[in-house]
C-alpha cells in the first residue's frame, strides 16, 4: 500500500480529505479567492451605497401611496357615516308611515266590527217586522174569512 499521500480541502465536502500524491488540486488558490472576497465586498458597499438613494426614493414613494389609501379611507368612512346616517332617516320615516297605517287598519276594524253590529240589529229589526207583518197578514185573513160568512 502506498505511504505517501496529501491532504487537500474539499469543497463539496467542506472539509480536508486525504488524497494520492498524484492527486492535483482544484479550483483558485488561496490568493485569488482573498482577491475575489476582496472585489466581491467593495462591489456589495458601492451597490449598496448607490441602492441608498433608489431605496429611499421606493420608500418616500410607497409611503406616499399609503398616504393616498389612508386618504381614501377616511372619505369613505365619511361617506359610509352619511349613508348611514340617511339610511336611517328613511328607515324611521318609513316605520313612522307603517305605525300611521296600522292605526289606520286597526280604525277601519274597528269601524267594521260597529257597521256588522249595525246590521245585525237591522237584520233583527226587520225579522222582527216580518214577523208582525205575518201576523197582521194571518189577522187580515181571518178578518176576511169571518166577513164573508
Amino acid at each position: 500500500m502506498n505511504k505517501v499521500y496529501r491532504v487537500i480541502f474539499n469543497v463539496k465536502k467542506g472539509c480536508y480529505t486525504v488524497v494520492s500524491e498524484i492527486a492535483k488540486r482544484s479550483g483558485k488558490s488561496g490568493e485569488s479567492m482573498k482577491n475575489a472576497v476582496v472585489a466581491t465586498s467593495v462591489l456589495a458597499v458601492l451597490a449598496s451605497v448607490a441602492g441608498i438613494s433608489s431605496v429611499d426614493a421606493r420608500v418616500t414613494y410607497v409611503e406616499t401611496k399609503v398616504s393616498t389609501i389612508d386618504t381614501n379611507v377616511s372619505n369613505l368612512g365619511k361617506e359610509v357615516k352619511v349613508n348611514t346616517e340617511i339610511l336611517t332617516a328613511h328607515t324611521t320615516a318609513a316605520n313612522n308611515r307603517f305605525a300611521s297605517i296600522e292605526s289606520n287598519i286597526n280604525t277601519l276594524d274597528q269601524r267594521v266590527g260597529s257597521v256588522e253590529t249595525g246590521i245585525s240589529s237591522v237584520n233583527q229589526r226587520v225579522s222582527n217586522l216580518d214577523s208582525r207583518i205575518n201576523k197582521v197578514g194571518a189577522g187580515a185573513a181571518a178578518l176576511k174569512a169571518s166577513m164573508t160568512k
